[in-house]
């Protein structure tokens, strides 16, 4: 890599916020993320959901910085999901263990529109959802999905409760 900086084929320098360390970058990569400072800049703002394990989450198994209002560290498996915004963690989802961590203090339509893109997608065509196509709640910020604030979040989603945890079967959801 020094040899290709030395080339002016990468440059090297601090690019991604929180990841530690030297880090290179192709030139044409460094001005894209210059122009993505900008707040015009097509895509800001846009929710993107990746799996856990996928090389484009720079934060591995750490889901935004820990501490007051941040978001838990997620299992490192396939079936578990987060949502960024701007590449900053809003949502996470721990298919096994259906539990859900959504960074607090944000906006509950941003967080109701992660939730629908996360579920949209667990339960589309190749989703990991079984059939019938359920997605549970069994924790919510390490709380029971049946405190109320948590349910009337999620039931404009279609979310019911079924025994100790909330359920979307899609049967009530309104697309």
């Amino acid at each position: 890599l020094q040899r290709m900086e030395w080339r002016n084929e990468v440059r090297r320098g601090y690019f991604v916020h929180g990841l530690a360390g030297q880090q290179f970058a192709l030139p044409e990569a460094v001005e894209a993320l210059r122009q993505w400072r900008q707040a015009e800049a097509p895509g800001r703002g846009r929710l993107v959901l990746v799996n856990v394990t996928d090389p484009a989450l720079v934060y591995s198994r750490l889901t935004a910085a820990e501490g007051a209002g941040g978001l838990e560290r997620v299992d490192y498996i396939p079936s578990n999901y987060v949502v960024l915004q701007d590449g900053l963690p809003i949502l996470a989802y721990e298919h096994g263990s259906a539990r859900w961590h959504a960074l607090e203090g944000e906006d509950v339509s941003l967080v109701q529109e992660a939730i629908r893109l996360c579920v949209d997608h667990v339960t589309g065509p190749g989703g990991i959802a079984t059939r019938p196509r359920r997605v549970f709640v069994r924790s919510w910020n390490g709380l029971s999905p049946l405190e109320p604030t948590v349910q009337a979040l999620l039931a404009p989603l279609g979310f019911r409760r079924e025994a100790l945890y909330l359920v979307w079967d899609g049967l009530q959801a309104d697309g």
